[in-house]
């Protein structure tokens, strides 16, 4: 028999005696799973170990060094037993030590202790592979808005309190009728914005779109099942002009927004927009409100084109997604929104 190394000699020394720490335990099992050599020292000394009890007459035979090992013939045949002791007792007296553990006793040759041994290492070994501490789960990044408040347009020097130029949204399209705006000026004082200055102003059906991203600039991508919470604060607000022409406001009723997750296939000649999912709520007049809107995928996303021209069904799973808030405030109200945010909720 090959001499071992000096680490898997002491493991298959301890298992021997029972005394092999769990820790130690697991390594003889790796140690046994991947190293032949291994297995073939661990099942020598097993089988001479067994083969020595066999040989053994009925007296016996006992050491003792804080555990007692107990080899003997019995009326039932062959056993085995290991017991600790808190003290060291030498000779034939007897003992005050307490035990503190002991091995039920074998009752036949111990040849089944190889078999035993090996068939715990080896399901020992796979219960703390199946267990063994996992990984930590590498969450994917949030999801984001990329100018959620409006403010990354500065209005306060300029003459005019407005500006089409709606930074990081209106990706994909853009509406005649969205702006961003100082609603303070716009105003003359008698709405604030819910935070900073600026506020985006809808009308007449106008929306906002804005490329979906994660905070690692990755762009979210579409799959079943996907959930997505959007929330701000949104504000109806009669348009003065309109109210002054006689307007359409006292139709407008119910106010309302509505926002949608889809796929851009196309924009030019033709619009081609695959809807994934929509949702809206409805607003009432006057002063700032906090919306919620839950926007779920369906299990199946093969869709059909919600926009343009398109006649085949397209599979949306792994499609960079686009949000869209679209005002449903009828033509003389403006629909205002400040401070919106995004967040993955499944």
């Amino acid at each position: 028999m090959s001499e071992p190394d000096p680490e898997l000699k002491s493991w298959v020394e301890a298992l021997i005696d029972q005394r092999i720490a769990p820790h130690d335990a697991q390594q003889l099992t790796e140690r046994l799973r991947h190293d032949p050599a291994a297995r073939k020292y661990c099942a020598e000394v097993l089988r001479f170990d067994a083969a020595m009890q066999d040989e053994l007459l009925p007296q016996e035979i006992e050491w003792t060094d804080t555990r007692r090992v107990t080899l003997r013939n019995g009326n039932d045949g062959p056993g085995l037993e290991v017991q600790r002791n808190q003290t060291v007792r030498y000779g034939k007296g007897g003992t005050d030590s307490l035990s503190t553990e002991v091995a039920l006793p074998s009752t036949r040759s111990r040849w089944w202790l190889a078999v035993f041994f090996t068939a715990a290492i080896l399901a020992g070994g796979l219960v703390y592979w199946v267990n063994r501490e996992q990984p930590p789960m590498v969450k994917a990044p949030a999801v984001i808005l990329l100018n959620p408040d409006f403010e990354a347009t500065d209005l306060t020097f300029l003459s005019e309190p407005t500006n089409r130029a709606l930074v990081d949204w209106q990706d994909y399209f853009v509406t005649e009728n969205a702006d961003v705006a100082e609603i303070s000026r716009v105003s003359g004082g008698t709405v604030l914005p819910k935070s900073g200055r600026n506020v985006a102003r809808l009308s007449n059906f106008a929306y906002l779109t804005q490329r979906l991203r994660r905070s690692d600039a990755s762009p979210l991508l579409a799959k079943p099942e996907l959930s997505v919470t959007v929330s701000g604060w949104a504000y109806v607000l009669a348009d003065p002009a309109a109210e002054a022409d006689g307007g359409e406001q006292k139709y407008a009723e119910p106010f309302g927004l509505r926002g949608a997750l889809r796929f851009v296939a196309g924009g030019s000649p033709g619009m081609i927009q695959y809807e994934a999912t929509s949702a809206s709520v409805t607003l009432t007049q006057g002063d700032w409100q906090h919306f919620t809107i839950q926007l779920i995928l369906p299990k199946n996303l093969l869709l059909p084109a919600s926009h343009g021209v398109a006649r085949t069904n397209l599979d949306l799973t792994g499609k960079e997604l686009t949000l869209s808030l679209d005002s449903l405030c009828k033509h003389g109200y403006h629909l205002l929104l400040d401070d919106l945010k995004i967040a993955e909720t499944r």
